[in-house]
């Protein structure tokens, strides 16, 4: 009875240590694999709203967005053991074999539950949000991690020195044209300073006195640099020469809040107003890069372009390639819409960096999901 109480307390202690060490390891494991799960999940998720979105806007239609509420899992581990035992007998035997055979067992299993909050955007949030003009300083934020000038100004400017930039579908004057040219040739020449480092971007938050503004600081080798830059504005543009042989040249873009603010030199700095697009006008903009099938534009669904005008593919890299077809390849990001299969080829890097940017415009323009949740709750089982 003695090796009978010994063995059983061995069993217990075998058992538990087991279990420790399962639910130690297990735990750990599966709480990264689950982080890195749904982080993948709600960036394809968000992908593919975006691309659909751009397609709805492409066939004249409204779009739609969810927000992600909330994501919750809960795990549960369900563990248990059995012994079993073998009494010997017979004064040989034993001799050869314990008179006490022990057979522990212990299995468990492990299972989980993830539950997906969804609200869709609408009301003074969607106006806020989607409609209302991007802020500066957000254009400040993006230029300022290391995004292209002539990406972002290309995509979200809409009028700058008080020019008018028409959209993709607005008719196209000659002088437009000559425009639209010198208004891309000056966002290619400031990525070029941004590559070699000839660019600072400062931002001054808006006062009862001053808009917000967002100065560039360009150094230029020579005076040949600054006859460009001011051909580029047509304009004679104010510089300070630096003791190393640098010429310094000041920039504000000045939000136009009002009518009276207009292109001007002010403390040796050339103020130019800028107006900005809405989330949903970026949106409408990329929207004609969608490649519509010539059935659905025959059939008067969708439309093509008006006739002379300007495609934004042919004067600024700003612009996404979405393709239409079930053809083989590599897709990055793909969605159906009436009954037509939309993606965006996993080797086009320029279309990928421009979804990459409005995931992140998206992510600084949609502000924080605030209180009741009357929402789409999705309880999936793994």
């Amino acid at each position: 009875m003695k090796e009978l109480k010994i063995g059983v307390l061995l069993l217990v202690c075998f058992s538990l240590s087991v279990v420790m060490h399962g639910c130690s390891s297990l735990g750990d494991a599966q709480l990264r694999g689950i982080r890195t799960a749904y982080n993948v999940s709600v960036q394809g998720g968000d992908n593919e709203e975006l691309l659909l979105n751009l397609v709805r806007l492409r066939y004249n239609e409204a779009p739609t967005f969810l927000r992600v509420g909330s994501i919750t899992s809960s795990m549960a581990l369900d563990l248990g053991g059995e012994a079993g035992a073998n009494f010997n007998q017979g004064a040989l035997l034993y001799q050869v074999i314990p008179r006490w055979v022990f057979q522990p067992r212990v299995f468990g299993s492990f299972s989980q539950t993830p539950t997906t909050t969804y609200k869709p955007l609408k009301g003074e949030q969607y106006m806020k949000d989607l409609l209302a003009e991007i802020e500066l300083d957000r254009l400040w934020y993006l230029l300022n991690s290391g995004w292209k000038a002539d990406l972002l100004l290309g995509i979200l400017v809409k009028s700058l020195d008080d020019f008018p930039i028409p959209t993709v579908q607005d008719p196209i004057e000659e002088a437009d044209r000559h425009f639209y040219d010198r208004y891309f040739k000056m966002l290619h020449y400031l990525s070029k300073l941004q590559a070699r480092r000839g660019v600072e971007f400062f931002y001054t938050e808006r006062t009862q006195e001053q808009p917000a503004r967002i100065l560039l600081e360009l150094r230029l080798k020579n005076m040949a640099e600054v006859g460009e830059m001011g051909s580029l504005f047509t304009k004679e543009i104010p510089y300070t020469q630096t003791g190393n042989g640098m010429y310094i040249v000041r920039v504000a873009l000045v939000h136009k809040e009002h009518s009276r603010i207009t292109s001007s030199v002010h403390d040796n700095t050339y103020i130019v107003p800028v107006k900005l697009r809405s989330f949903l006008e970026v949106l409408s903009l990329l929207s004609w890069s969608v490649d519509i099938p010539e059935v659905d534009i025959r059939s008067g669904i969708a439309v093509p372009p008006a006739k002379g005008t300007i495609l934004l593919a042919s004067l600024t890299p700003g612009v996404i390639s979405v393709k239409c077809d079930y053809g083989e390849g590599d897709v990055y990001i793909a969605t159906n819409y009436k009954g037509n299969r939309f993606y965006v080829a996993d080797n086009d890097l320029s279309s990928k960096k421009v979804f990459a940017f409005l995931g992140v415009l998206y992510s600084l323009q949609v502000s924080e999901l605030k209180g009741d949740f009357p929402v789409l709750t999705l309880p999936v089982k793994r």
